[in-house]
């Protein structure tokens, strides 16, 4: 007998962002991971699986990052993404990986 029934797959979803020179940005990713995770969603926050800020260089940091997002379904990009380098990166590789895209805009 074979069961027939659709699984949902669940969403992780990777929160991506302007981090470098943006003191305010650890603050911004946290608020967007306690709203996915009140809407029962799994948040994958850099801020809180990834390498210690200060532990790192940038090209590690993103090398750890980049890891984290293979494991994703989804990618969020936060305002102000297209005007940082880690995550542009961080986008073409969700691209590349297939991954559903959520874009936040000042609309």
């Amino acid at each position: 007998m074979t069961d027939n029934t659709s699984k949902t797959e669940p969403m992780n979803i990777y929160i991506s962002g302007p981090i470098t020179g943006r003191p305010e940005a650890n603050q911004r990713f946290k608020e967007m991971e306690t709203f996915l995770q009140a809407l029962g969603l799994q948040a994958v926050n850099p801020f809180t699986w990834g390498l210690q800020e200060d532990s790192a260089t940038w090209e590690e940091h993103m090398a750890h990052d980049l890891i984290l997002l293979s494991g994703c379904t989804h990618i969020l990009l936060l305002r102000g993404w297209q005007y940082s380098r880690g995550a542009r990166l961080e986008l073409a590789m969700a691209r590349k990986l297939g991954l559903k895209e959520i874009t936040l805009t000042d609309r």
